[in-house]
């Protein structure tokens, strides 16, 4: 018997406040002369002293109905849900003891544990729906990920042109 399941996978998290892409990060990273010419975009438009965690407080979540949300997935016959968790970034959309990591939409704006909403939204408004995370474990720039093959990608996260 063949059945298709659908289902909604969302990444909705502080890169996509002022940044114009979830690898953006990434990219800029790479420095000058790439193709996609990120490290020119960010410093033509936010100047050598924004970091990528700058855009982070512009993260507001001021829009984000997780009751709207649930309801739009079950009205296209969704039956579950996969929410990214934590990007490749380090920020998490839920809570973290302060030694794991305060960078987080506990932590820092939007002071929200927007997995906990979102979830608590479906288990009261549709129940039917499966909840899913993609939880990313390495991340691009933390010194403690190099061992595991993520050494080409540490950086020192410092201003660019500094």
């Amino acid at each position: 018997m063949n059945m298709l399941v659908s289902g909604a996978y969302i990444n909705y998290t502080n890169v996509h406040t002022e940044s114009y892409a979830e690898w953006y990060w990434w990219r800029q990273n790479q420095g000058p002369g790439k193709k996609d010419q990120t490290w020119e975009y960010h410093l033509d438009t936010y100047g050598p002293d924004v970091v990528y965690d700058d855009f982070i407080q512009n993260f507001t979540a001021s829009v984000f109905d997780p009751k709207e949300w649930v309801d739009l997935f079950a009205d296209a016959g969704a039956q579950y849900f996969v929410q990214v968790s934590k990007h490749h970034d380090g920020y998490a959309l839920f809570d973290l003891p302060a030694n794991v990591s305060n960078r987080t939409s506990v932590a820092l704006t939007p002071h929200r544990n927007l997995l906990q909403e979102i979830f608590d939204a479906a288990d009261e408004h549709q129940p039917h729906l499966h909840k899913g995370t993609y939880y990313s474990l390495p991340e691009w720039f933390h010194p403690d990920y190099k061992e595991y093959g993520f050494s080409q990608w540490y950086v020192d996260i410092t201003p660019l042109g500094q």
